[in-house]
């Protein structure tokens, strides 16, 4: 009768457990609808985000915020950040893909700090299309709009080093 008892008690435990994971897999799914591209952070920075998810979700989404500023904080701030190369922007467009046609998610400012994702190997006017994060925001900028701290030279199709 024990050993019954602990087994249902165990796979109470477990399905309980199961449960919450599947809570927080929802709770990030519900954010990442409410925050499209932008970054957590940044996104709930606005008060009224915090209105569109469920207030059993606020928790998960406040410590998936702190995780990620530790991870940043963490990061080597000369040249790179969050594991990605830095630059600056001269301004432009954030688009949601690689492409002039494409949406506009967002706004590059002059002097604006961004994190260099990756190249994606489209190519217009003689610059590539490069995924970024800027502003909170992260999608595709056209290479002739930021210039990079890759202290290892030029990347190709960019609009070059930061000087």
């Amino acid at each position: 009768m024990l050993n019954r008892l602990a087994c249902l008690s165990g796979l109470f435990l477990a399905a309980f457990a199961s449960a919450g994971f599947a809570q927080s897999d929802r709770c990030y799914q519900q954010a990442a609808d409410v925050c499209g591209a932008q970054m957590l952070g940044a996104c709930f920075a606005n008060a009224s985000k915090w209105d569109m998810i469920p207030v059993v979700c606020h928790g998960d989404i406040q410590r998936q915020i702190e995780m990620d500023r530790e991870f940043l904080a963490g990061q080597d701030s000369v040249g790179q950040q969050g594991g990605y190369l830095t630059g600056m922007a001269w301004g432009g467009k954030m688009r949601a893909r690689p492409s002039i046609n494409s949406r506009q998610i967002g706004s590059l400012f002059e002097g604006e700090f961004v994190e260099i994702v990756g190249d994606t190997g489209e190519w217009y006017n003689g610059f590539q299309w490069y995924e970024l994060i800027a502003g909170g925001n992260q999608g595709f900028v056209w290479g002739g709009n930021f210039c990079h701290h890759h202290n290892d030279g030029f990347m190709e199709g960019s609009g070059g080093p930061c000087e």
